[in-house]
């Protein structure tokens, strides 16, 4: 979450103008004087975002121009500070422009990279051009360059006691999963996530979630077929949604991200209702899932028919029990769409393994 500290009000920007009105008069004549206005600035910088934008570079964002000196920067975990450069002197398509296409932003380079995915936390203070000072703390994510290809392959929503929820996630292309999030829901707006740990995966590997109740297990980091934990997937890489409450059983959207607020990777929606399922939130069931829903539509992430998504665009889940999952055919073709998806007979679940073809009759 990140947190700051402004001298701003809570109140609507002000500006206070001072007025120095010199008057001349005279008996039957006019005004010779002249009115002076001077716009004085008494606000500070407002703070408006933080993003890693290389491997050991990250922008800070701000409402108007703002210097920031090396001295006055701390990150923690510690990462010694090399230089701060105006946002002008780096791409811009990293920085943002205020109100007079002037760049308000600042760029922190340090001497040695972030570590890919990892959780850090800037403290600082920014300066305007009037000499107003905002003092704040803010967190962000180390930079990963090299975020792995990844579709979400198979999940069951509607699992049991001895066999739990899970999600698993196929590599498409190697990479490295430090910082990837993989969101019950959507960035910004979820049940569960769990961020990614610096893992160099390979083509072809599975990534196996698990939303159980029965515990963390211990994220397997160092290889897969390391954790003890009773649900993790022989041949696979197990990982735990950090509250470990299970997903919604009959409607949800999940989702991937290179980064807990980077680029959509993939993403499903998955339901059991009409849009006449009832008169509210579209057929949805539930605000939350509508919400979730359009938010991965507006993204491209999935597709639909009509003028907006419906619950009939979804993969139906119906069918679904513990052992019959919703997977996508072998190929793991992704297309974005229901059409991609099937439910597998009873017993017919493969995590970690290559997907079922065969459909469940019934």
């Amino acid at each position: 979450m990140r947190q700051f500290i402004s001298k701003r009000p809570a109140a609507a920007p002000l500006r206070v103008m001072t007025t120095a009105i010199a008057l001349l008069m005279c008996l039957g004549c006019e005004p010779v004087g002249h009115a002076l206005e001077e716009e004085v600035d008494l606000l500070p910088p407002v703070f408006q975002g933080i993003a890693a934008t290389g491997p050991n570079s990250v922008a800070v964002h701000f409402d108007e121009p703002v210097s920031v000196t090396v001295e006055a920067v701390r990150i923690e975990p510690p990462v010694a500070v090399h230089e701060v450069s105006d946002a002008t002197e780096v791409d811009s398509a990293t920085s943002v422009a205020d109100a007079t296409g002037e760049f308000a932003a600042v760029v922190i380079v340090t001497e040695q990279p972030f570590a890919a995915g990892r959780r850090y936390t800037l403290h600082t203070t920014a300066s305007d051009r009037r000499g107003n000072t905002t003092t704040f703390v803010a967190g962000f994510w180390g930079f990963n360059p090299r975020p792995p290809g990844l579709v979400i392959n198979e999940f069951t929503p509607r699992g049991s006691k001895r066999r739990r929820d899970a999600i698993e996630l196929y590599v498409t292309g190697a990479g490295n999963l430090g910082g990837v999030t993989l969101y019950d829901g959507v960035a910004g707006d979820y049940r569960d996530l769990v961020v990614l740990p610096p893992v160099e995966v390979a083509a072809g590997d599975y990534v196996v979630i698990h939303a159980t109740t029965d515990g963390l297990g211990e994220d397997e980091v160092d290889g897969p077929d390391t954790s003890s934990h009773e649900q993790a997937v022989a041949g696979a890489w197990d990982f735990w949604l950090a509250e470990g409450g299970g997903l919604s059983g009959n409607n949800g959207v999940i989702t991937v991200y290179a980064a807990p607020d980077g680029a959509l990777i993939d993403g499903v929606v998955y339901s059991n209702r009409t849009s006449e399922s009832d008169d509210r939130y579209r057929g949805f069931g539930s605000k939350a899932t509508l919400r979730r829903a359009d938010t991965l539509a507006e993204l491209g992430g999935w597709q639909f028919a009509g003028d907006l998504i419906a619950p009939e665009d979804a993969i139906s889940s119906d069918a679904t029990t513990s052992t019959r999952s919703l997977s996508r055919g072998s190929s793991s073709t992704d297309t974005d769409s229901a059409a991609d998806w099937h439910t597998v007979p009873t017993r017919g679940a493969t995590f970690g393994a290559p997907n079922n073809d065969a459909v469940h009759e019934g």
